[in-house]
């Protein structure tokens, strides 16, 4: 994969809106030092909606999804990828920020929905004043 291929994958990934549409995994990779093993997302996911998980299990399960996010763009950034399969990568880092977007709000306290937020529309400001100040990296100049 040429280099503004692999760009352009990550700067989809750093989306707000990559996750829009995207469908939870049936099944995704978690482990940690112990070793990897597949876990039904798209079903736990479902089990946290209906309230049948406990808050401390869903912190642990967000915790190794945003480890296994980190991951797979390691694997974009540094890995002997074509395009198709970075493409692919992308696809399951949507589905799994889907996953986390659902998780977040699910089960938890109308003060932590607030501050979740209220932390994303602060993100999206400060990245619209990097974009119109040109300090993003990129020539935004009209």
């Amino acid at each position: 994969m040429k280099e503004y291929q692999r760009k352009a994958l990550l700067e989809r990934v750093d989306r707000d809106s990559v996750s829009v549409g995207a469908r939870v995994p049936e099944t995704v990779e978690l482990g940690d030092e112990g070793g990897t093993e597949e876990f039904a997302l798209n079903e736990y996911v479902f089990e946290v909606r209906a309230g049948d998980v406990d808050d401390e299990d869903v912190k642990e399960k967000k915790k190794l999804l945003r480890r296994r996010r980190l991951a797979l763009l390691d694997e974009i950034r540094e890995g002997d990828l074509t395009y198709e399969e970075g493409e692919s990568v992308v696809e399951r880092v949507a589905g799994i920020d889907r996953a986390l977007n659902i998780l977040q709000s699910a089960g938890g306290s109308i003060e932590a929905e607030a501050r979740a937020k209220e932390m994303t529309d602060e993100k999206r400001w400060m990245d619209f004043v990097k974009k119109v100040t040109g300090s993003d990296g990129e020539d935004s100049r009209l």
